[in-house]
């Protein structure tokens, strides 16, 4: 055999050689990608659910992701996944595309997207709590005057807690904890029944955190670490999707971020509903105006957290109309917002 027949036959084995291991990576991914999330029992409204296979592409932010989307009981699921590498990526603010309203004249807005892909909605004075069908229907999850009020997602994904003080709630699926003040009820977003002492468990092994005297705490296992020490009036508080970080909001300064381990933070200044994305790295929030009587103006703004390099917030609305409380979809693909007393939900554009 002469020199370049050698070659040749050398170039054709390579070849063979990386497209068997191009092969065999993207096996190992599909055999360690999620299923998709599921209940065994019957959802809220009824339905059957649909497959959905998943697909490589690049979350909001830059990332990497492997994502499935699925119709299941007439609500649109999305999960995700980071992809190898992502990290090495660059973050930045998403691009919205054209919105599409969900919901029509049903005076709701939104009250968050859980980690298994169930957009949740709440009525305008955050009585209520609702799972938004894709056909725009509320199904009812829970009642009672402050039930839409920042529900907790437990990190299954699928059970949500209410707050409820009204006695006719009374003590079914109520999740006791010696340090909250309001009392809190769990509900399966599937359909399956709840184990009431389970969850509280779960809860108290992943932590939380809770606004007592105007000041966040996190808890965990029996320890309670308090993450601010005054300076103004702080409310609201919202873990990120690994249960490691907290956005809260002062009363007079607006939007914080913050470690829970150490408890560093950083300033976003004015704004109002953060809302973490998928990889907890940004937060979507609103900034608003008003005239002393109403709300006038909203826009969504996204700010990425970075403590070592903190960046001014990025706005993502063009200032015409009023959009309040973004969520954003666990896949990143899609933003969900309440515009006018209705829920919208925007893509994210690639």
């Amino acid at each position: 055999m002469d020199r370049s027949t050698g070659r040749r036959v050398t170039a054709a084995t390579l070849g063979l050689l990386v497209a068997l291991g191009i092969a065999w990576v993207l096996a190992g991914e599909r055999a360690r990608a999620p299923e998709p999330p599921h209940g065994a029992g019957t959802p809220p409204g009824g339905g059957a659910p649909v497959s959905a296979a998943p697909a490589v592409g690049r979350s909001p932010e830059g990332g990497a992701v492997v994502a499935a989307t699925a119709v299941r009981h007439g609500v649109t699921v999305h999960e995700r996944r980071e992809a190898a590498g992502a990290d090495a990526l660059p973050r930045r603010a998403p691009r919205l595309g054209a919105a599409r309203r969900l919901t029509v004249q049903a005076h709701a807005t939104v009250a968050g997207w859980s980690p298994a892909g169930h957009l949740l909605a709440t009525r305008e004075n955050l009585a209520d709590l609702f799972l938004v069908r894709e056909d725009g229907t509320l199904v009812p999850i829970a009642r009672g005057p402050l039930a839409g009020y920042k529900p907790e997602f437990m990190p299954d994904g699928t059970t949500v807690l209410t707050r409820c003080n009204d006695p006719e709630c009374g003590e079914r699926d109520r999740v006791g904890s010696p340090y909250l003040e309001d009392h809190w009820h769990a509900h399966s977003l599937t359909g399956e029944a709840i184990d009431a002492t389970a969850v509280a468990a779960a809860r108290e092994e992943a932590g939380y955190v809770f606004q007592r005297d105007d000041q966040i705490f996190f808890a965990q296992g029996g320890a309670v670490r308090q993450l601010t020490t005054g300076g103004d009036r702080f409310f609201a508080p919202v873990l990120s999707p690994d249960r490691t970080q907290v956005a809260y909001e002062g009363l007079t300064r607006g939007i914080f971020l913050a470690e829970v381990a150490s408890g560093e933070r950083v300033a976003l200044g004015p704004g109002n509903n953060p809302s973490w994305s998928p990889r907890g790295d940004a937060v979507l929030f609103d900034r608003t105006a008003d005239d002393g009587h109403a709300v006038t103006r909203g826009d969504l703004a996204w700010a990425a957290h970075r403590p070592e390099r903190p960046e001014p917030p990025t706005s993502l609305t063009d200032g015409a109309g009023v959009r309040q409380r973004p969520a954003w979809s666990p896949d990143g693909t899609q933003i969900a917002y309440e515009e006018d007393g209705d829920v919208f939900v925007a893509p994210v554009e690639p």
